[in-house]
This record gives C-alpha cells, structure tokens and sequence, in this order.
C-alpha cells in the first residue's frame, strides 16, 4: 500500500507492477527497480543541483567496511583537503 504514493511521480502502470510483484513475493526485484529507477534519480539530480562541483568528484573505492578501513579513508580525505 505504501507504494501507492509514488502513482504520482511513477504512474499507475509502474506502481500497480509494483505492488503486484511484491504481493507475488518478487519483493527483492521491487526493492531493486525503487532503488534504480526511483530513488537513484533523483538523489543524483538533488546532488547535481545542490553541489556545484559533484561532476568532477573523484569516486572513493572502500576495500570493505570495517571501521579500521573508513577511519583510514577519512583521515585521507582529510589530508588531502588540506
């Protein structure tokens, strides 16, 4: 029901997709094209808008997670904007 409120921006057809497909438990296919073909969009063009320099940002590859890893990141990031 909750996807409801994207008929809007989406359209019937693509919501009633939706909600058909998570009904028949194709919830993770759902979950995917909200995150690809909804939400992505739209925090790109918020991040384009908003950061006037995002188009030349430089992508940061994390080898994983571990708190260790992102400390090591951040205090790198921080050099480097010195």
């Amino acid at each position: 029901d909750r996807l409801s409120a994207l008929v809007e921006v989406r359209g019937h057809a693509v919501v009633d997709s939706w909600q058909q497909r998570a009904r028949s438990g194709g919830i993770a296919g759902v979950v995917e094209d909200l995150l690809t073909l909804h939400y992505d969009p739209i925090y790109l063009r918020s991040m384009q808008r908003n950061f006037t320099q995002f188009a030349e940002a430089q992508p940061l590859a994390l080898p994983d997670g571990d708190p260790a890893t992102l400390k090591q990141c951040a205090l790198t990031l921080l050099h480097e904007g010195a």
